[in-house]
């Protein structure tokens, strides 16, 4: 056998060198020179750098492992290739290749040399074979075959070529794989086939040449498609190459990182190459900026290269490999890690809410990653699926004994195994005529058969495992209403064998369905699409305390940061309204062979944990009020915390300013990283994102009476007399509290008294008697009375009190839009004004509606003797008002004829075209 190793080749001096090197075996002296590869693979010479040197590929350092260019006939007379033979449906078993037609080695056409391997079709698919035995692999290498192929004649039949994997002994593994079926009339045309890294129980290769008939790749034989007749196919300068792969990741499963131990990822190139190979190492963060950077020689020969990483913050992110040789990039890896906040205690169990993870459906062989994966998460409870997609019954005891380990595992950590059977076995499903995912109907049914294939599950796992899961949440079974006769007949076979069983029903959030019989609950599955804010909507059929709320995870075509601020809000909603089992499915990226790609936890999994940790055993207790577009929560529990998150689309930052304890305060983001803020004359200053931020060390007391301070009433009428309303401050300082309320802002507000002193016993309750007058220029809608609180409560305090209130007029509703119309006399644009009003009273009103506008005159117009429940419109209309007002705001409203009531709306005009002045406008009018 003649083997070749080959390099870059960028230029001849190199090969030269290459060729003459004692590590390499030298063709021959009768065999024909071996060409050199294609000229797309070829590297620019390294004694003429590029100044802009071009992407190369990693290929380009590949050694050609075995070659059949098909000259055999030049060495000894024979038919066919030395080691091939004629696949045949009488000799092979294989059905669809009868002995139809020749396959010879031929003189009559080749691609370079004088033979190639040609078919002659006589109505039949061909084939030939190379039979494992003849190429050996290496278990973690890539390989990459290809030959060339022409066709003549062929109008429906198509040519490929197939590759299997087989282990030691000869037998497949099942591992397939076949380049695009094509006819190339005429032409040499190169197929290819690039495989991934070799599994560990592979070592050996075996091939087949292919001229099929469409009537042979149809599934059922179809003799309806035409076949072709005639036609001939040849195949030439077959290669196999072995092609450098590089190993990119960590020792660690799933690239995740605990706590202050040793961060290093790491580099191997698995194959010898001579050339001089740089590794560029990139380390960003969940928004992609650069926290590291690490350049290193990477070693030809193959060696195992571990690169250090600073020990940065919590979180997610991504570490990307540049292997470059001359300048030039050969090959680029991005890989995903996880660090985690490994400083703080577990969380305690037993608390609500509880949180868990959905498992896929894995193999045998990556129980022990999920095992990582779930005692890295630390999650409360976990569903597995019993059986795999690809599961049949003859797998059982393995399935079982595998199972047992994992769900030890879990238990030893007290993490609750849910038990779920997601999917039937085509065994069992196909007799019945059953979709796979129908698990409820198959062993809701009444016989025996059902039963004994639920039994081993039962015995193995009965005393350890309660809840069972029957169905997918994720999949098509969740929409048909619950069968409640086969739910309670697999209740039945759960209480044979379980202590207290709970049977879970999969169902969809989004509909109605009747309460399940005792000791059935269920799984739901809130969609991605429900808006954070609907979840308690959602979740208002499904208050037993035994259901699991799932939360479909956002698409990946969102950012990373989006979603886990998407993700945060609905487990804080969820919270609020009172769920009490949440979960999610494991976000994760699985092993992709083919890219060389380890397994890698995605951003979620990393907020999951810590939102575990944040709400466990914590209880929504109020909400603070802060400014438009903040939110604030109060949580109480072991320790209390002040959750913030803002509305800001953009993601920038709002700092908030307040006095949240008189010491210290600790901020915590969704990935576990920490900040101490200390206070200032105003309070700590908070830098708040979309992103939730849970805020410990607060003096909750502090909290509690800012949360549920209120004016009583909330809403004042519109009007200009003063009225009287209370401020109510709870005590929840375990002394007194004694100090004053003032009100330093609202100079336009008639306020009276302006400050006044007061004292609240311990627990007691405050009212604090205010007088407000309102000026006509006050809007309808939301406002706030800014006052200042200080008090003395065992210590001092400082800190502003927004008193939220609604203005309104009880008996009117007052709705006003404005629009752009082209006036016929001027040809100008004007901003018309319409003002609806409608009488929600008792009573005829007699009103006015109004218009207001800078450098406008004012107009009224009366709308006399509206009805109750009836609606009237008055529209104003502002000449040239595109200009006048570009950027301005404008107030339209109702006012009593005859009273004192008056009900205003804000409207703007946005600055489309530039504004003119009122002279300006007043110039050009009399041109």
């Amino acid at each position: 056998m003649r083997v070749l190793f080959e390099t870059s080749r960028r230029t001849l001096g190199l090969l030269t060198a290459t060729l003459a090197s004692a590590v390499l075996a030298a063709p021959p002296s009768d065999a024909p020179p071996k060409r050199p590869p294609g000229p797309e693979l070829v590297l620019p010479g390294r004694d003429k750098p590029s100044n802009s040197p071009r992407p190369a590929d990693l290929s380009s350092l590949r050694r050609l492992v075995k070659d059949f260019d098909f000259e055999d006939p030049e060495r000894f007379p024979t038919e066919m290739p030395r080691d091939w033979y004629r696949l045949l449906t009488t000799a092979s078993g294989r059905p669809g290749f009868p002995d139809f037609g020749h396959v010879e080695l031929s003189d009559q056409i080749a691609r370079e040399g004088k033979w190639s391997l040609q078919y002659t079709l006589a109505g039949g698919s061909m084939s030939t074979a190379l039979p494992p035995g003849i190429i050996r692999i290496f278990p973690g290498s890539r390989y990459r075959i290809s030959t060339f192929v022409r066709t003549e004649g062929l109008q429906h039949a198509t040519v490929r070529m197939i590759a299997r994997l087989h282990d030691r002994d000869g037998r497949a593994t099942g591992d397939e794989y076949e380049t695009v079926a094509l006819r190339s009339e005429g032409e040499w045309t190169q197929i290819r086939i690039d495989l991934p890294e070799v599994p560990q129980y592979a070592s050996d290769i075996s091939l087949e040449l292919e001229l099929t008939q469409p009537s042979n790749q149809s599934d059922h034989g179809d003799k309806r498609v035409t076949d072709d007749i005639t036609g001939k196919a040849w195949f030439d300068d077959l290669e196999i190459w072995q092609i450098p792969s590089i190993r990119f990741g960590s020792a660690n499963a799933a690239q995740v990182f605990t706590g202050d131990g040793p961060r290093e990822i790491e580099i191997e190139l698995r194959d010898l190459v001579s050339d001089e190979l740089t590794a560029d190492i990139v380390l960003r963060d969940i928004d992609g900026a650069i926290v590291h950077t690490a350049r290193m020689p990477l070693p030809g020969a193959g060696a195992l290269v571990k690169v250090p990483l600073p020990h940065v913050p919590p979180g997610a992110y991504s570490a990307s490999l540049a292997v470059a040789a001359d300048g030039i990039i050969l090959a680029r890896r991005t890989i995903d890690l996880t660090i985690l906040d490994g400083g703080r205690d577990d969380r305690a169990r037993g608390t609500f809410p509880r949180f868990g993870i959905l498992l896929p459906p894995v193999r045998d062989a990556e129980l022990p990653l999920m095992r990582s994966i779930t005692r890295e998460l630390d999650p409360d409870l976990v569903v597995v699926p019993a059986w795999t997609p690809d599961f049949d019954l003859p797998q059982l005891d393995a399935r079982i004994a595998a199972m047992r380990d994992f769900i030890d595992a879990l238990l030893d950590h007290r993490v609750e195994p849910v038990m779920a059977i997601t999917s039937l076995p085509a065994s069992l499903a196909a007799p019945r005529h059953l979709d796979r995912w129908q698990t409820l109907a198959y062993f809701g049914a009444d016989d025996s058969v059902s039963k004994a294939n639920l039994e081993p599950w039962l015995l193995a796992f009965g005393q350890h495992v309660e809840r069972w899961q029957i169905g997918d949440v994720r999949g098509e079974g969740t929409g048909a209403p619950l069968d409640r006769d086969q739910a309670t007949r697999i209740r039945a076979m759960l209480d044979e064998r379980v202590a207290g069983p709970v049977l879970l029903a999969p169902a969809e959030a989004d509909r109605d369905d009747a309460s399940p019989p005792p000791g059935i609950a269920r799984h739901v599955r809130i969609p991605w699409s429900a808006q954070p804010d609907s979840i308690d909507a959602y979740i208002e059929p499904w208050r037993d305390p035994e259901t699991i709320v799932a939360f479909e995870l956002a698409p990946t075509t969102i950012t990373d940061r989006m979603r886990i601020d998407d993700l945060a809000l609905r487990a804080l909603y969820a919270w609020r309204a009172g769920v009490r089992t949440m979960a999610i499915d494991l976000a994760w990226k699985p092993a992709d062979i083919a890219e060389s790609q380890p397994p890698s936890l995605r951003g979620e999994a990393i907020a999951w944990r810590e939102i575990g940790r944040t709400l466990s055993g914590r209880t929504f207790v109020g909400e603070l009020p802060l400014p438009k577009g903040l939110h604030g929560w109060l949580a109480d529990g072991p320790t209390p915390a002040l959750i913030l998150w803002s509305d800001d689309a953009e993601g920038n930052v709002t700092p908030l300013t307040m006095l949240l304890s008189n010491g210290s305060v600790t901020t915590i983001d969704p990935f576990g990283r920490r900040t101490t803020i200390s206070p200032e004359s105003a309070g700590q200053t908070i830098p708040v994102t979309p992103t939730p931020l849970v805020v410990e060390g607060i003096d909750f007391p502090l909290m509690r009476m800012l949360a549920t301070a209120h004016l009583e009433p909330a809403t004042l009428e519109s009007r200009r007399s003063p009225q009287d309303v209370v401020v109510v401050i709870k005590n929840p300082f375990s002394v007194s509290m004694s100090g004053a309320l003032s009100v330093p802002g609202q100079p336009n507000w008639d306020v009276v008294p302006r400050q006044q002193q007061f004292t609240i016993p311990a627990g007691g309750e405050g009212r604090i008697p205010v007088r407000i007058g309102l000026p006509r220029s006050t809007t309808a809608g939301g406002h706030e009375l800014t006052t200042k609180l200080e008090w003395i409560a065992g210590e001092s305090y400082s800190t502003t009190l927004p008193l939220r209130m609604k203005v309104d007029w009880s008996e009117v509703d007052v709705r006003s839009s404005w629009r752009f119309a082209r006036s016929v006399e001027t040809g100008r644009i004007d901003v018309v004004v319409s003002v609806s009003v409608t009488n929600r009273g008792a009573n005829s009103l007699d009103l006015e509606a109004f218009a207001l506008a800078r450098d406008y005159t004012q107009t009224r117009r009366p709308i006399l003797k509206l009805g109750p429940g009836e609606t009237a419109m008055r529209v104003f209309q502002f000449a040239d008002g595109a200009r006048r007002l570009s950027g301005l705001g404008l107030i339209a409203g109702v006012s009593e004829m005859d009273g004192e009531r008056r009900l205003t709306e804000q409207l703007t005009v946005p600055p489309l075209l530039p504004r003119v002045t009122s002279d300006t406008w007043a110039d050009a009018s009399d041109e």
